[in-house]
């Protein structure tokens, strides 16, 4: 829908009414991750047309806009707004859980504006990291692991597309000296789990030197043995607040590297959008003319993993020629066993051009268990079936 949104707005946004121009810029800038500027776009869109907002659409604008800050670093901007709405709730006599919501944001961006911003300085023009694909567990998965330094120790690490912040099990924070605060978030991974916000001073992965990176920090251990063991891997995972400064990269799965240009390239159309709450980026794949939007997750180590949807709008074909498995994995929850089926040889179309994956594993109807998989998921084994992916 967004991309379609994106086609009539570039053609006909002079045409548009008022109300829904200034709507469908904000949605825009937000979803296609021009996040500095869809927080001005969103306040012109209130303040304009305050009005004829519908009230869950007004609190949805101004969630909006809060993650929005938060994704550049900007938490005093953040806790700014947060603090706005939670008075104007108030006055208003808002449910409380209303309430609630943006006073959690209020409280973490309050703690996080006191501590130093993230930076980035790049060695060279065009920088590199090299990757090493490492095989998970027991069912042919592979993790995309990077060298590098934290706080001038060498470490390995996960790197991941899918997770919407880097992540540090509470072992590794204190044996790299990470500087813990009181702000909390939620890390969802097969499950969800609370954590704290610790900071890396000096984060070094190839030719990029970060400062005070933020991580989640949390055990990660679920109390099942067999989950805990296939999630020790994940002692050390660098998501998007360190991914989404690069702007463009290549995995180049010939030089196993991920490549870095001196500066971005201007390209006419995008090919993914940003899912502004769980701040991670979807492609949108077609298949038999039906759209998918999937994660792009280097972190899922599997091929492409296609939620129940997918499964009800295609019955006669999966069923016919699907492989039905019990799918047994961990999450952050714990070990989940789902039916799913197997699909080999999955065609799918992207940006006009068609596709073939070795398999797509189809998940049934959404599983009480809360660490089964549920979303669509266009994982590293999938992105592996090209010689390059350029994000």
């Amino acid at each position: 829908q967004h991309f379609e949104l994106k086609k009539l707005y570039d053609a006909k946004a002079d045409s548009l009414a008022p109300m829904v121009r200034a709507f469908s810029e904000a949605e825009l800038l937000s979803v296609f991750n021009r996040n500095e500027e869809a927080i001005p776009a969103i306040r012109h869109f209130i303040n304009e047309h305050r009005s004829e907002i519908p009230t869950e659409l007004l609190l949805k604008e101004f969630s909006t806009a809060i993650v929005c800050a938060e994704i550049i670093g900007n938490h005093a901007e953040a806790r700014d707004m947060a603090a706005n709405v939670v008075g104007m709730l108030k006055q208003a006599g808002a449910p409380d859980d209303y309430i609630q919501h943006f006073t959690n944001y209020y409280n973490t961006n309050a703690i996080l504006a006191t501590l130093p911003s993230q930076t980035i300085e790049k060695k060279k023009a065009e920088c590199q990291i090299p990757f090493i694909i490492q095989p998970v567990g027991k069912k042919g998965g592979h993790h995309m692991l990077v060298n590098g330094t934290i706080n001038g120790k060498p470490t390995g690490m996960v790197f991941d597309t899918g997770a919407g912040s880097s992540m540090i099990t509470r072992r590794k924070a204190e044996e790299f000296g990470l500087r813990m605060s009181d702000a909390t978030t939620s890390i969802n991974a097969g499950g969800s789990v609370n954590a704290v916000y610790g900071t890396i001073d000096s984060l070094v992965v190839g030719d990029l030197v970060y400062r005070n990176v933020l991580c989640a920090v949390n055990d990660f251990k679920t109390g099942n043995a067999e989950a805990d063991s296939v999630i020790k891997d994940l002692d050390l995972v660098l998501g998007l607040n360190v991914i989404r400064p690069l702007q463009e990269f290549t995995f180049d799965f010939d030089a196993n590297a991920i490549i870095i240009p001196s500066a971005p390239h201007n390209y006419p159309t995008p090919n993914m959008r940003q899912h502004i709450q769980s701040r991670v980026f979807e492609l949108t794949l077609a298949h038999n003319g039906m759209p998918i939007d999937a994660i792009l997750d280097s972190g899922f180590a599997g091929v492409l993993n296609l939620d129940s949807d997918f499964l009800e709008a295609n019955k006669e074909e999966v069923l016919a020629n699907g492989e039905e498995i019990e799918d047994r994995g961990a999450g952050l929850a714990g070990v989940y066993i789902q039916k799913k089926y197997v699909l080999k040889d999955f065609n799918f179309r992207l940006n006009d051009t068609d596709y073939t994956v070795a398999k797509a594993a189809v998940a049934t109807k959404a599983n009480e268990d809360p660490s089964a998989i549920e979303n669509s998921l266009f994982g590293l084994d999938a992105m592996r079936t090209f010689r390059r992916v350029i994000i």
